[in-house]
């Protein structure tokens, strides 16, 4: 009998135990897409506070349509042109940083639903991906802007506001 219920408790705790890691799952996963929603607005908001940005939208824009399904893809990808486009300017030399970034993007993603430590390791690649963009920007706007440089400057606007 005491076989029995030593049983039944392991397995009565195995149960608990994964409905904890369903639940830290979870709440990692919406720590995650909250930390990434303000990544963005805030990298977006600096952006758009100096004088040679030349962004169309606003960060409350670009956050909001990133939750619209399939279509946040695309802005997606364009906001990280744009800021491509902007780090190529100011550094006057081609560095392909929007495409490492959407397709590390879309890498975690599928990562992210592989299962349940997958979540977490997407979610942390992900935000591993804003240092191409964090790196490069804090050393550019440490710096002046290039005084007769057209290079990376382009009409690639999104028309959003």
């Amino acid at each position: 009998m005491s076989l029995a219920m030593s049983v039944s408790d392991i397995l009565a705790r195995k149960d608990t135990a994964a409905r904890w890691l369903e639940f830290a799952d979870a709440v990692v996963s919406l720590a995650f897409g909250v930390y990434f929603f303000t990544i963005v607005w805030r990298l977006t908001k600096v952006l758009e506070s100096l004088p040679e940005w030349w962004g169309s939208y606003s960060p409350t824009g670009v956050v909001l349509r990133l939750l619209v399904p399939i279509y946040n893809l695309w802005v997606l990808y364009y906001w990280a042109k744009e800021i491509g486009r902007y780090l190529d300017w100011r550094l006057n030399r081609s560095s392909g940083t929007e495409v490492k970034f959407f397709t590390g993007f879309i890498v975690m993603v599928v990562v992210s639903c592989l299962g349940d430590v997958g979540s977490i390791v997407g979610g942390t690649g992900i935000m591993g991906l804003f240092y191409l963009f964090y790196v490069p920007l804090r050393r550019v706007l440490g710096e002046n802007p290039p005084v007769n440089s057209s290079f990376g400057r382009g009409d690639l606007s999104l028309g959003i506001r």
